[in-house]
């Protein structure tokens, strides 16, 4: 994986640097480079790929040190960027040469300045192609739908099979080849017709001879659909496309040129009658009559044209008008449309756009319709779980909570000593990782849970839970040092700064009047701390008496806990994890019941299993009730009876020292088995 993370600054929407720049948290993974808010990636601020940069060069702008240019042309036939990017390294200095390094390997070396082309890494370069050919190519433009950066067409393709020279000067693709833009507008619909601008080509000098003109295929049209162009003489002409046509292509066709000056001023005053009919009802009688003077060939000269220019001016008002108005309804229409989708399913916006009964009972249905799906997939996703058929369950993973789930379950179907895994297992358990330490940075609590495998992850869980309520609880009083010293990440110590800076600006000359309520205050809340003391001891006075009351109830407990104890055991030796599951009163014989469960599956699946020894587990139980450690250790199998062996021996080593001491209450709250208790009564 080609991949790099790290803290930059860049200019503010194309300016220069000294007009605004910003501190963003970068990201380079592949040809496509995103930005983002803070290093908790939640809120994306741009992205561009590296295909379509056409010059990385060393920035001449005195206020930006140690800055490059990179220049997108994306969405530009003639060329021209769509995106000007200046891109410091001051708050990375260190790593200058290997953020330049991964970007100039994968930018065409002929769009790379001389200066840089130091940093150009050949073999870099190979494994770019070879690993993110196919790679979609990022739009330059932020996306407005969705939080995912949008695709469009690539400046310069790579194939995994182009070979990289052994030196620089490397052949590149032409230049002038058109970039498509993503559009910041909803998903538009497949359109069959479509307007454009035509350019006249170069003619032989001659009057009789027709006039040819050119035509740029736009996107999203094919062969066999229709065009609608417009001349520059103001004549409308329909095309088809032809075979093997492609976007971005130019095609040239003829029209004759017309016969005498008399049949083109025909031609204008018909296509004005037509198009300018309810236009001209607005204009006084007098310059009506002018008009038709236009057609007869009666009137002044200046007079026609003064009419001529306000005509056009008042079609173009009135069509202009229209446009516009066909433009937001149809925008209005699209936008329902989106949030419609099942993968949007924001269908309280779409309501908003509705202005007909039927689109809201259209939505309705779309809503009811896709809550029916949506049931139908959760029901699928867990089944494809149980059964441990993941490649299905990952066709339906849709929130990154149940893509947590699916890796978890990939890591359990990998735990077994399966030769069939190959090196499948080290790949998953490194994704697990990296997404356990994501949840744990985006405060994703209940995602981390899920990816836990492992009682130190556990740990760092419950740690990072306590650290951040401490923080924010600090944080929240006014705290600041203190939260500071809860704080581990950059973000959090740069959101410590800023609210500490809001408080301390909004502070103002503190009156007497303020210092004498102030002072109130501060006796109310130490008054408000001593009564909470008070409090607080009379609680532990009370738990002091309820664990006495609880004391004198521990054997009555002890019985039905051993009783449970053993159903569950029993339970779990016939297989039957469902009913096990329901005696399950912790997380740790949860965790227990699922991985034997995830055992038998993988016992089932594969057949490497099917020599492993039967009666290990009712070995290990005997061992640990006969206080056999040694034997308990080596019938031990993973971490869980390793820790369940080390709690066992640890309690019953407290039992023997509180029966010593004389303290049977305390040895019988150990004792869990009826020779254990029968043993500590006789004392």
């Amino acid at each position: 994986m080609v991949k790099k993370e790290g803290w930059l600054r860049k200019n503010h929407k194309s300016h220069s640097w000294a007009a605004g720049n910003a501190r963003r948290w970068f990201v380079s993974e592949g040809f496509q480079v995103s930005y983002y808010q803070d290093n908790m990636k939640g809120s994306i601020r741009g992205h561009f790929d590296l295909r379509n940069v056409v010059k990385i060069s060393p920035c001449n702008d005195a206020d930006a040190p140690d800055a490059v240019d990179i220049d997108v042309a994306e969405g530009d036939s003639k060329g021209r960027p769509a995106k000007k990017l200046i891109i410091s390294f001051v708050a990375d200095k260190d790593d200058r040469a290997n953020w330049l390094q991964f970007w100039c390997s994968a930018i065409l070396e002929q769009y790379v300045h001389e200066k840089l082309k130091s940093f150009i890494d050949l073999k870099l370069a190979a494994q770019y192609n070879s690993l993110y050919a196919d790679q979609p190519a990022c739009a330059a433009k932020l996306s407005r739908f969705s939080k995912y950066p949008s695709t469009t067409t690539i400046l310069s393709p790579r194939s995994a099979s182009q070979q990289v020279p052994d030196q620089l000067d490397t052949p590149r693709a032409p230049e002038t080849v058109p970039i498509s833009d993503v559009p910041s507008e909803p998903p538009q619909p497949p359109v069959k017709k479509m307007g454009t601008s035509l350019v006249p080509a170069p003619a032989p000098a001659s009057d009789d001879a027709d006039v040819t003109f050119e035509v740029t295929v736009p996107d999203g049209v094919k062969p066999g659909d229709k065009l609608q162009a417009t001349t520059p003489s103001g004549v409308k002409v329909k095309l088809v496309v032809p075979d093997k046509a492609e976007p971005g292509m130019s095609l040239t066709f003829t029209l004759p040129k017309s016969q005498s000056p008399k049949e083109d001023r025909a031609a204008i005053a018909i296509q004005a009658r037509v198009r300018g009919r309810k236009g001209r009802k607005d204009i006084p009688t007098k310059k009506e009559e002018d008009l038709a003077g236009i057609t007869s060939g009666t009137g002044s000269t200046d007079a026609i044209a003064d009419q001529q220019k306000a005509a056009v001016a008042l079609q173009s008002s009135f069509r202009g008008h229209t446009v516009r108005n066909e433009q937001q309804e149809q925008s209005r229409l699209q936008w329902m449309d989106y949030y419609k989708q099942p993968h949007v399913a924001d269908f309280d916006k779409a309501l908003d756009l509705a202005v007909t009964v039927e689109e809201e009972e259209a939505i309705f249905a779309a809503q009811k319709l896709w809550a029916s799906e949506e049931a139908r997939r959760i029901k699928w996703f867990k089944h494809y779980l149980e059964s441990n058929n993941l490649k299905e369950a990952a066709k339906l993973v849709v929130t990154p909570l149940e893509e947590a789930k699916l890796i978890t379950a990939q890591v359990h179907a990998s735990l077994g000593p399966c030769s069939c895994m190959g090196e499948t297992k080290q790949l998953l358990d490194a994704r697990r990782t990296e997404k356990f330490k994501d949840a744990i940075k985006a405060y994703d609590w209940v995602i981390a849970e899920t990816l836990a495998s492992s009682d130190e992850e556990m740990q760092d869980l419950d740690d990072s839970k306590l650290r951040v309520e401490l923080m924010m609880a600090a944080k929240v009083q006014g705290h600041y040092d203190q939260a500071l010293a809860y704080a581990i990440t950059e973000a959090e110590r740069e959101e410590i700064e800023a609210n500490k800076g809001a408080v301390e600006a909004s502070i103002g000359v503190i009156t007497g009047e303020q210092e004498a309520a102030a002072a109130k205050m501060q006796a109310r809340i130490r008054g408000s701390s001593v009564r909470n003391e008070r409090e607080k001891q009379r609680m532990v006075h009370a738990a002091v008496l309820v664990q006495k009351s609880y004391r004198g109830h521990s054997e009555r407990d002890n019985q039905e806990e051993q009783r449970r104890l053993t159903w569950l055991q029993w339970h779990l030796d016939q297989r039957e994890f469902g009913q096990a599951l329901d005696l399950a009163i912790s997380k740790d014989e949860r965790q227990r019941i699922l991985e034997a469960k995830a055992t038998s599956e993988q016992i089932k699946l594969c057949n490497c299993f099917s020599h492993r020894p039967q009666g290990r587990k009712e070995k290990f139980v005997a061992a640990i009730r006969n206080y056999d450690w040694d034997q308990a250790q080596l019938l031990a199998v993973g971490d869980d009876e390793r820790q369940d062996l080390e709690d066992s021996r640890n309690r019953v080593a407290w039992m023997l020292h509180y029966t010593a001491d004389g303290k049977y209450e305390e040895a019988l709250a150990l004792a869990i088995t009826d020779e254990e208790r029968a043993e500590v009564e006789n004392k």
